[in-house]
């Protein structure tokens, strides 16, 4: 696991993550994303594609992943949020 999945969170959130454990964590947690929606966070957050292209790649509406995206991350803060405040995971 390296320093790629950092940018999966704002900021603020990302000052937080300053442990090679917590990075481990975000990287699990990714991993255990269901298969379209980790590939709409590696895309856009590790590859650094645009909207645009991600819509083409998956063939589906730009405004759709943009939803998507936005879901996703929320989940992935409450999980590790969840787990660095409580040792679990939630869903």
């Amino acid at each position: 696991m390296d320093e790629r999945y950092t940018g999966c969170f704002s900021d603020s959130l990302t000052k937080k993550i300053e442990h090679r454990d917590d990075l481990n964590w975000v990287g699990k947690l990714i991993d255990e994303l269901p298969q379209k929606e980790r590939m709409i966070i590696q895309l856009r957050e590790i590859e650094q594609y645009d909207f645009d292209e991600i819509a083409s790649i998956l063939n589906l509406p730009e405004g759709t992943i943009r939803v998507y995206l936005s879901r996703i991350r929320k989940k992935l803060r409450k999980q590790f949020l969840d787990i660095q405040n409580h040792g679990i995971k939630s869903n």
